[in-house]
């Protein structure tokens, strides 16, 4: 009888050890699952498009491949520059990266224009995609420019001025340079500014007056159309190194392939390759190319013109990195191709 009580007494605190132990394995496998999720939905970018069309005082905006769930601004005006620019609606993109909204135009000067420049401004990180009606631009998370490409952007460091050089942007454009240390809180400094030539080219070196940026490792640039506000952005220091090596078996003789960081991300850009060919894209900070753990960040599939272009999202402790290896690894052969980066 004496036994009986002393488990009756003892039977709830049993229960609430039980419920408190299954409680705590739901929260591990819980968290669990959505680390893993996401991981996955934060490994890459993808290249996307957006179509523009106007028609019976109505714009037709489309969108494919952007940032997932993304809000977007539409800002639009005659392509001619006859009027400013005007924000005239929104758009949001699905978990694949896809929109399209159509709006109808209220200003006079939208509705008489032949054609129209339209720019979406994300804004979570203020870039932009620019277009004009009746064209398709395609674009790269994070870059921001209908013409000007990261990628024709380059800005170095030589003592305590910074060189930056555009090739292939837009002709007799005037663009803002604005630099901040790489990695830090610090607000962007406006230092001077840079215009194009007839062809698409333009050179400047601008003096650094401030200490945080003389004594920067590395700095971001970016440059600000006068125009448009859009921004194409780079970061000093980034040397981009095309495959030096292979191993496997493959049907490419060498794969040239180039790999940066840029805005924090890994760009990678492959110009002559057979169409629709597939790589997994690896990466790992060792010293040595051969050893150390490689991580698996994403996969690139080659357009049927041979070419591709896609960002990828990273670990800051490979932004930060000293060096940088990135491997292409063939979806269908052995062959496994190699770059390097020296950020």
């Amino acid at each position: 009888m004496n036994a009986c009580k002393h488990w009756g007494r003892k039977l709830p605190v049993v229960f609430a050890l039980l419920i408190l132990i299954t409680a705590t394995f739901i929260n591990v496998d819980t968290a669990q699952a959505r680390s893993a999720t996401t991981t996955d939905n934060s490994q890459s970018t993808s290249t996307g498009t957006f179509t523009a069309t106007k028609k019976d005082n109505k714009l037709y905006i489309e969108v494919k491949n952007f940032d997932e769930e993304a809000n977007l601004n539409v800002r639009a005006r005659p392509a001619d520059g006859s009027s400013g620019w005007q924000k005239i609606g929104s758009l949001s993109t699905d978990k694949e990266g896809d929109g399209e909204e159509t709006i109808t135009l209220t200003s006079s000067a939208l509705k008489k224009a032949d054609q129209l420049s339209v720019c979406l401004k994300n804004i979570d990180d203020d870039s932009l995609s620019c277009t004009v009606t009746g064209s398709t631009t395609t674009t790269s998370t994070g870059s921001s420019s209908s013409s000007a490409s990261a990628e024709n952007l380059s800005a170095r460091l030589q003592g305590e001025r910074l060189i930056i050089q555009a090739e292939d942007f837009p002709t007799k454009t005037t663009y803002f340079v604005r630099v901040k240390p790489t990695n830090s809180t610090l607000r962007w400094e406006k230092i001077g500014s840079l215009s194009t030539d007839n062809n698409g080219n333009g050179k400047a070196t601008i003096a650094l007056e401030t200490n945080a940026l003389k004594n920067a490792n590395q700095l971001s640039v970016c440059l600000k159309d006068t125009e448009d506000d859009s921004l194409t952005c780079t970061t000093t220091g980034n040397t981009t190194s095309s495959t030096s090596s292979s191993s496997g078996s493959s049907s490419i003789a060498a794969l040239n392939f180039t790999a940066a960081i840029q805005s924090n991300r890994l760009v990678i850009q492959i110009k002559d390759a057979p169409a629709s060919e597939s790589f997994y894209v690896f990466v790992h900070k060792s010293s040595s190319l051969y050893t150390g753990n490689w991580d698996r960040i994403g996969v690139l599939t080659v357009k049927n013109d041979g070419k591709i272009s896609k960002t990828f999202q990273i670990d800051s402790k490979y932004r930060e990195a000293d060096v940088l290896h990135v491997s292409l690894k063939s979806t269908s052969t052995t062959a496994v191709y190699y770059a390097t980066i020296y950020p």
